[in-house]
């Protein structure tokens, strides 16, 4: 499955060219292999959206047994309701499954920032990496 994307950018995106180099790639380090259950951490972002869809993309493409699933932390800020749920639309036009993780469900990160006067970015990096 192709996904559609918007060019914001006044530059030219080859995308059939990314698309060669990343699975390339992918065969070169044999980083999917039959069998494989791959769980792709999706914030929302472009970076991170490309990397689930062209991961789904090749393992079909190639008609490999492998699962790909999506993982998703909602942080709890004003605009992570919208962000989870474009993450959940990309995710069922994939034909992925998808979990999400509430951050507060562990954890309120501004009182943290506060409590350690660490700047909230700070606390949120660490939160995404070790939650």
């Amino acid at each position: 499955m192709s996904v559609q994307v918007r060019r914001k950018r006044p530059f030219p995106v080859d995308l059939d060219r990314y698309r060669k180099r990343v699975f390339s790639t992918i065969r070169r380090y044999r980083l999917v292999e039959m069998g494989d259950v791959i769980h792709v951490a999706v914030s929302g972002g472009k970076d991170s959206c490309a990397a689930l869809a062209l991961l789904k993309e090749y393992v079909d493409s190639a008609k490999i047994d492998a699962e790909v699933k999506a993982l998703h932390i909602n942080l709890g800020f004003k605009t992570s309701d919208r962000v989870e749920e474009a993450v959940k639309t990309l995710a069922n036009r994939l034909g992925v499954s998808l979990h999400v993780v509430h951050a507060k469900d562990y954890l309120d990160i501004e009182a943290a920032a506060r409590a350690t006067g660490r700047p909230i970015c700070s606390v949120c990096g660490a939160v995404k990496r070790y939650l």
